[in-house]
């Protein structure tokens, strides 16, 4: 499966305006997962401040996702 990421002014946004700048980038599903589960991995840190700043990392990247796309499966847009 992959994944169609936005990247730009306002992608995080679900009122992105029509004119932002945005480049879409598709990366596979499985680089996804790796992504998340070596990010949920470092918030085993016991640093209280390392680990807020690890979850926020990791809200903003997944916030970025435009949509989720499978084969005979609906898009689905990020919020």
């Amino acid at each position: 499966m992959l994944v169609l990421l936005r990247v730009g002014s306002g992608a995080a946004s679900p009122r992105t305006k029509l004119d932002s700048p945005v480049a879409e980038h598709e990366i596979h599903a499985s680089d996804l997962l790796n992504y998340v589960q070596s990010s949920v991995q470092a918030l085993r840190v016991p640093l209280l401040a390392h680990l807020k700043q690890q979850c926020l990392d990791l809200a903003s990247y997944l916030r970025s996702f435009a949509c989720i796309c499978g084969q005979n499966a609906p898009a689905y847009s990020a919020r």
